[in-house]
């Protein structure tokens, strides 16, 4: 008996290495076909270390792939791992599985995103208007181009609005990152997709006992320099509540504008002095892991899904994570029973100086280990496979 086929539609990104491991856990159920667009990648993967099993498809190719009567579903890591305007010509034989990764949901299209939340606080909503009207003032006639030439290139790949509403018509099956995302989506007009559960689990990498021992008492702010992270506002809470021997630690090397970046840390050393340490340089994996297990508190100020390896990285280390309760990453860990925190009510200086106890890290862990497993990733797989 033959059998069936899957193609996935990937991106040059540090997590399909892992997908493909996981996939392999089983062989005798399907087979698994790697796809990437040209736009989609350089010549070379920068991430993707399993480069021989990803095939490059050109767009006018795109229809070829379902004349193997074999293939019955398509995984979309992302749903712009594939030209939005082509998904809905997938044949309606196959299932179509979107597997979210966040932005496609709550920054994209541009300006008309499907989850529509309101990701900025106040102070930092502020940052963001005086840095555009910076920007505007060295605005100039080749910025003008560029941004045309990007605009352009970006509605070439992947379409207007209208197309990205029809390709998420043709979802069959959903999935995001946090299993509360399918509600955000499903009050979209037009979806009618029905939920799954896939989640970014590598094998190779599994370890469910290791993790770091915290050796000091500072305090992580974010994990990128992306606005969403809301920096001004924890570190403008933080400032009259945060002792002389502790160190507010943001990590700022990736994923902002300069302009902002530098916005962050003129506010930071101005609120915070000594005890303010951002992070504006790449450094190795080595020395960063140091660097948090020093911290025993971390404070992500996000409102949309973001950040949950590093959030569930430092709740496995045993910190004490204070996230935004009208976050939707806030009421996920609240439903399975983390014990996190809210920023806005519960991050007092009492809070800060008291340590998450031994048996709220215990139950932490085992909450966030469950099923984290190979035996968890082929059931999940099993249950995916069945409905195709």
């Amino acid at each position: 008996m033959k059998k069936k086929k899957i193609i996935n539609f990937v991106t040059d990104e540090i997590f399909i290495d892992g997908v493909i491991a996981a996939h392999d856990l089983t062989p005798d159920e399907v087979e698994h076909i790697y796809v990437i667009f040209p736009e989609n990648n350089d010549a070379n993967f920068k991430h993707i270390k399993e480069a021989s099993r990803i095939k490059r498809l050109r767009y006018k190719d795109f229809m070829s792939l379902f004349d193997d009567e074999d293939v019955k579903a398509v995984f979309m890591h992302g749903i712009y791992s594939c030209p939005v305007r082509l998904i809905p010509l997938i044949p309606a034989s196959v299932k179509v599985f979107w597997f979210s990764w966040g932005f496609d949901i709550y920054q994209r299209p541009l300006n008309h995103p499907l989850v529509n939340l309101n990701l900025f606080h106040p102070l930092t909503s502020e940052i963001l208007k005086s840095v555009g009207k910076e920007s505007n003032q060295t605005f100039n006639f080749r910025d003008l181009a560029k941004r045309l030439i990007v605009r352009l290139k970006y509605r070439m790949r992947n379409g207007f609005s209208k197309s990205y509403l029809n390709a998420v018509h043709r979802i069959d099956y959903y999935s995001g990152i946090l299993p509360n995302e399918y509600d955000l989506v499903k009050a979209s007009s037009g979806f009618k997709a029905k939920p799954v559960d896939y989640r970014y689990i590598n094998p190779k990498t599994l370890d469910l006992t290791a993790y770091s021992e915290i050796t000091g008492r500072n305090i992580l702010i974010g994990n990128s320099a992306n606005p969403t992270g809301n920096h001004v506002d924890i570190l403008s809470k933080l400032a009259n509540i945060v002792s002389d021997n502790r160190q507010c630690i943001v990590p700022l090397s990736y994923a902002g504008q300069p302009s902002y970046v530098a916005e962050v840390v003129k506010k930071g050393k101005e609120l915070l002095g000594k005890r303010f340490m951002p992070l504006v340089s790449f450094m190795p994996l080595d020395e960063y892991t140091e660097i948090l297990d020093q911290c025993n508190v971390a404070i992500f100020l996000l409102e949309r899904q973001q950040a949950i390896g590093n959030i569930n990285m430092m709740l496995r280390r045993g910190c004490k994570v204070f996230l935004s309760e009208t976050s939707v990453i806030y009421r996920h860990y609240k439903s399975i029973g983390v014990k996190v925190f809210s920023f806005q009510k519960e991050l007092t200086k009492e809070n800060l100086e008291t340590p998450l106890s031994e048996e709220d890290q215990r139950e932490n862990r085992e909450i966030l280990m469950k099923d984290r497993n190979e035996e968890g990733i082929r059931k999940r797989l099993e249950q995916l496979y069945s409905l195709i």
